[in-house]
């Protein structure tokens, strides 16, 4: 499955929780605009834009442009920056903040399977 698609079933999973939901498809790519992959709310919880890595790894990483992007686009809309790993053959999302990640040498963010902050289990 491609990374679109672990998006849009991330989406239907969170709308079926009754949350608003928006996915950017074009994740930046067709635009200058930084945007989150996908965009969650619901009424009196803070908002979440996330980006989302998918890999057949037990390790995902974001680079530090990603993460710093993200984080400027969460603090426009006061929203919590999250990033998701979708690691291939398992169902889960795990959902992390950057704080809480181990930083590469060379800046960049990394999420161990394992090492999640809280799961989405569609």
């Amino acid at each position: 499955m491609s990374g679109s698609r672990y998006e849009r079933e991330l989406v239907n999973y969170l709308d079926a929780k009754a949350y608003h939901v928006v996915r950017a498809p074009s994740s930046g790519g067709g635009t200058t605009r930084e945007l989150p992959d996908v965009f969650w709310s619901k009424a009196d919880e803070r908002s979440v834009a996330a980006e989302l890595k998918t890999t057949s790894k037990t390790k995902a990483y974001y680079t530090e442009q990603e993460v710093t992007a993200l984080k400027e686009f969460a603090a426009a809309f006061n929203a919590h920056a999250r990033l998701v790993a979708r690691f291939k053959g398992d169902t889960s999302y795990y959902v992390c903040a950057p704080r809480d990640l181990y930083r590469t040498n060379n800046g960049s963010y990394r999420v161990e399977k394992g090492d999640e902050i809280f799961t989405i289990d569609p």
